[in-house]
């Protein structure tokens, strides 16, 4: 079962208010005592149904002018028909011309009449770009050809125009309404939430998923406080996550840093103090070791290399040199620049056995060692010195006490579920967020929300 549900992802809230949204579209055309086109209004709203709120109704606002301005140019096209029409001796519809009298359907006034909803096809459109708004274009000249197309069997040119837009309405109205509705729910302004970048991307080089990223901005978006902690610095996060509209400092390098992405610099940093980073520099160029140094000077991130690459460190290189956020050099780093740790990296192996090589080293200097397998390259380990305060917990401690509030903060701390990163656990770890941050508050459930909240905590 588990396997399965690996593969099939979860029906998200988009499929479900879909749903919902072409049911009501129906009963709302049975109510209408089945009048108008209720594929049209189906249509509007299946298209206008987005993940975000904003976004469906922009949509609406783009379908309802492109209703308009093709409905407009179909009841105009329409009184051009009617005044031709006694020309010809009238006409029956197209399509009833063409399966029940065959003969007659390429008379002289259906080729009349193709060649001017083919022309009125192209004005619509046109008329789109005109005013600036070609994403509508398409809509314009679908409802120009719904409009004209069962010409003569209509009620009336204006009867007919008016019942495309009020199917159009219908549509888009019904999505907003769909979209928009939510159950009543209380929101937690009062908890800090921590989320490991881990636990959203699948590795240091994989993007978020769109679904994860929707559902992550829709946090930010609603003023949720959420922390992301990441093992990697700034240029990681802003090539793979750039797009989340993070509203609270980032926990980064493993603890070393505090990051605030709308001002692009850093509020905290625990760096290697100076003289304890130049001794370990040339011990390790003294024992002939290939390193990195990771430094900011400023609010800038600078990387600088000693020793000769290994097969292992050339591979991570060539990857991650491709970032603008990143700035490699060579030699010794300058007296400005802090350090902000030491990495190496091959294979497990070898990484292992520098670890338990370099251990008694740390403990003199107040150092401490992280090791840990590089996700997205098979075999590859890296072992990371940090000073020995550059911890998460710490860094958690400053966000705080630079988070000041009339009331203390509640904190939370989030994680997938155990074993292989997939989507749907990432998915689900932000439905535990959600749940928490902003419960159902109806009467009978406020006090197991209140106790689920404790829980959690």
């Amino acid at each position: 079962m588990d396997t399965i549900r690996q593969y099939l992802p979860p029906l998200g809230y988009r499929i479900k208010k879909t749903v919902v949204a072409v049911a009501l579209c129906l009963v709302i055309y049975m109510v209408r005592g089945y009048r108008g086109m209720p594929l049209q209004s189906v249509i509007a709203a299946v298209i206008c149904m987005l993940p975000q709120v904003s976004e469906t109704r922009q949509s609406a606002y783009n379908r309802v002018l492109g209703t308009i301005i093709g409905a407009a140019w179909g009841l105009l096209f329409l009184l051009i028909f009617e005044r031709i029409a006694p020309f010809f001796g009238g006409a029956m519809p197209i399509y009833t011309a063409m399966h029940e009298k065959p003969a007659t359907a390429f008379s002289a006034f259906y080729c009349v009449l193709i060649l001017l909803i083919a022309v009125g096809t192209g004005i619509a459109l046109y008329t789109m770009v005109l005013i600036r708004q070609p994403d509508s274009a398409s809509l314009a000249a679908v409802v120009f050809v719904c409009v004209v197309v069962p010409y003569p069997d209509i009620e009336a040119p204006l009867v007919q125009t008016a019942n495309r837009i009020i199917d159009t309405l219908v549509g888009t109205l019904v999505a907003i309404g769909v979209n928009s509705f939510t159950l009543p729910r209380d929101k937690d302004d009062h908890t800090l939430f921590f989320l490991r970048t881990a636990d959203l991307v699948p590795d240091r080089i994989g993007a978020i998923p769109s679904r994860v990223l929707v559902m992550l901005n829709r946090f930010f978006d609603d003023g949720a406080r959420i922390s992301l902690i990441s093992e990697h610095g700034p240029a990681f996060f802003m090539s793979q996550m750039g797009s989340t509209k993070v509203n609270t400092p980032l926990i980064m390098m493993d603890g070393a840093a505090l990051y605030d992405k709308a001002e692009q610099r850093y509020l905290e940093v625990i760096a290697i103090p100076h003289r304890d980073a130049d001794i370990m520099f040339h011990l390790f160029r003294d024992m002939g070791l290939s390193f990195t140094v990771h430094t900011i000077h400023g609010n800038s991130y600078f990387i600088y290399r000693e020793g000769e690459r290994n097969e292992a460190e050339q591979a991570l290189y060539e990857i991650m040199k491709r970032s603008p956020y990143r700035h490699y050099a060579e030699g010794l780093y300058y007296e400005e620049d802090q350090v902000v740790f030491f990495k190496f990296s091959d294979t497990e192996e070898r990484i292992r056995r520098l670890e338990a090589k370099l251990g008694p080293h740390m403990e003199r200097y107040h150092l401490r060692l992280v090791v840990r397998p590089q996700a997205g390259f098979p075999g590859v380990f890296s072992l990371y010195i940090y000073d020995e305060s550059a911890t998460i917990d710490n860094m958690k401690k400053a966000l705080l006490a630079r988070m000041k509030d009339d009331e203390p903060l509640n904190v939370v701390e989030l994680h997938r579920e155990k074993g292989p990163w997939n989507e749907r656990k990432a998915v689900d770890l932000l439905v535990r967020l959600k749940n928490i941050y902003e419960p159902v508050c109806l009467p009978f459930m406020k006090k197991r929300n209140s106790q689920r909240h404790t829980n959690e905590n």
